[in-house]
C-alpha cells in the first residue's frame, strides 16, 4: 500500500484556468442535490393564495418543448369571483344579485404527460341558488349560460397568467444558480478544495 500526498487548494487559490474549469465542473451543484424550487413554491402560493387554493405545484425545465410549469387547485376564492364580477358590463345592483343568488365553484388538476400551463384539466360551474318557481325562464337561463361561459374563460386566463408567472420565476432562480457568480460563492462558502487542475476533493 503507498500514501500518496496531493497539494489542495481553496477556490481562490487556484489559477484562472483551474478555476474556469472548477466552475463548470460544478456548474449545477446547487441545482443536482436539493430541492432548489420549493422556495419558489412557497412564495407563489404565499402571493396567490388569495386566488386559487393551491395543492401542488409541478414543472418541467428550461429549454425543451413542453416545459412550463402547472399548479392543481381545489377551490377559487372570493377576491377571484369578486374580480370577475367587477369586470362584469352590468349595473351595481346587478353585480350584486350574481354576488348574491350564485354560487362559484372551481378546482384543477393535472392532464396528460405535461406540467406547462395548459396541462391542467378544470372543473368550474355556477349554480343559482335563489329556488324560483319551477318551469322555464329564457332571459334566467340565458344569463346563468352566458355568465358559466364567461367565468370560466375568465379562470382559465387568469390561471394561465399564474401559470406562466410561475414558469418566469422557476427559471429566473434556476438560472442564477447555475450562472457562474453563484457558483463561485457557493464553491467558496462551502469551503471546497480542488487540486491543482481545479478538480473537487
Amino acid at each position: 500500500m503507498r500514501v500518496l500526498e496531493t497539494k489542495v487548494y481553496t477556490f481562490n487559490e487556484l489559477s484562472e484556468e483551474a478555476k474556469e474549469r472548477a466552475i463548470e465542473k460544478n456548474r449545477y451543484i446547487e441545482v443536482e442535490f436539493f430541492d432548489w424550487y420549493e422556495c419558489i413554491y412557497i412564495m407563489f402560493k404565499e402571493k396567490y393564495s388569495d386566488l386559487f387554493e393551491i395543492t401542488d405545484i409541478y414543472f418541467s425545465g428550461f429549454h425543451s418543448q413542453g416545459d412550463g410549469a402547472m399548479f392543481e387547485y381545489d377551490g377559487i376564492t372570493d377576491k377571484l369571483i369578486d374580480e370577475f364580477i367587477a369586470q362584469l358590463q352590468l349595473t351595481p345592483l346587478r353585480k350584486k344579485i350574481v354576488k348574491d343568488i350564485y354560487y362559484f365553484r372551481g378546482s384543477g388538476r393535472q392532464h396528460g404527460h405535461y406540467c406547462h400551463e395548459k396541462c391542467c384539466w378544470h372543473i368550474i360551474n355556477i349554480e343559482c341558488t335563489y329556488a324560483y318557481r319551477e318551469g322555464h325562464y329564457p332571459n334566467i337561463d340565458e344569463f346563468m349560460y352566458e355568465l358559466q361561459v364567461d367565468f370560466d374563460a375568465y379562470v382559465r386566463e387568469r390561471y394561465i397568467e399564474l401559470a406562466q408567472e410561475l414558469y418566469s420565476m422557476l427559471k429566473l432562480d434556476y438560472e442564477w444558480l447555475i450562472s457562474d457568480e453563484s457558483i463561485i460563492e457557493a464553491l467558496i462558502e462551502n469551503e471546497y478544495e480542488f487540486t491543482e487542475t481545479g478538480e473537487r476533493v
